[in-house]
């Protein structure tokens, strides 16, 4: 519990003070996304659906929200921790049914966060952990 109250603790101070959070302020090892994979990424979830089209507005919007929202952390919890489960996040799964949650072994080159319904625009930061694993999503609290 000490972990996650610090962890919020950390991440609220840098919020303050910064839109953008680099490698340092969160410490450990943080992962980004290569943005030339946005569209494998919107090809994965949205298949060749003539409504889903990936067009350079949504493109950036993708790239956006992955460049200034989305940090994926690799954080052991103390046991008795709990945050909110990748897998209690809606699947986009509507265009492409056979998408599924993170399962078994989990990957962070194969991992998809266009498949997740997460709410980017949230006005306060939100933590998920990847199911049975160590890796930790933040999504970074939208200001205006």
């Amino acid at each position: 519990m000490k972990k996650v109250v610090l962890l919020i603790l950390l991440f609220f101070n840098f919020s303050l003070y910064s839109q953008e959070v680099n490698d340092k302020e969160i410490g450990g090892e943080v992962f980004k996304f290569v943005f030339a994979d946005i569209k494998s990424l919107h090809r994965e979830v949205f298949l060749e659906d003539k409504y889903s089209v990936l067009n350079k507005e949504m493109y950036l919007i993708y790239e956006n929200r992955l460049q200034r929202f989305f940090y994926l952390k690799k954080m052991s919890l103390e046991k008795g921790e709990k945050l909110r489960l990748l897998s209690e996040v809606s699947l986009l799964n509507k265009v492409n049914p056979n998408l599924e949650y993170e399962k078994d072994l989990f990957d962070v080159r194969k991992f998809n966060p266009l498949k997740y319904g997460f709410m980017f625009y949230e006005n306060y930061d939100q933590y998920f952990q990847v199911d049975g694993t160590d890796y930790i999503i933040l999504l970074k609290a939208y200001k205006k």
